[in-house]
């Protein structure tokens, strides 16, 4: 049974199943939401942490302040040049993670 994240503005409603999320991230306060095939960039009235509560925490891993991926998109970590390359639903995505949580994100995936 999937279940659905609603974004929303004034404007538009995006209906997301949580299921096809491969990774959030927050950069200066403005939090974006990534898939296989969407983007939801500045996702208003939302903070990751409480994005993070809404997301089952069996799938995803908070990664710092920054991020929140989905733990079966995990496919490589390389703790040298700290980043993360995710796999989901035939899409591929590199992402950058600061030096200071890899040690975080190795931890949750033993």
């Amino acid at each position: 049974m999937s279940h659905y994240l609603i974004f929303s503005n004034a404007a538009i409603l995006h209906r997301v199943d949580i299921d096809d999320i491969m990774y959030c991230e927050s950069v200066n306060r403005i939090v974006s939401v990534y898939g296989a095939h969407f983007e939801h960039h500045n996702v208003p009235n939302l903070r990751l942490g409480d994005l993070h509560k809404l997301l089952p925490t069996d799938r995803f891993v908070r990664v710092g302040r920054s991020h929140i991926l989905n733990r079966q998109a995990i496919k490589c970590l390389n703790k040298r040049e700290a980043r993360c390359w995710l796999a989901w639903r035939g899409q591929t995505r590199d992402v950058k993670l600061y030096a200071r949580n890899i040690k975080i994100l190795e931890e949750s995936l033993r």
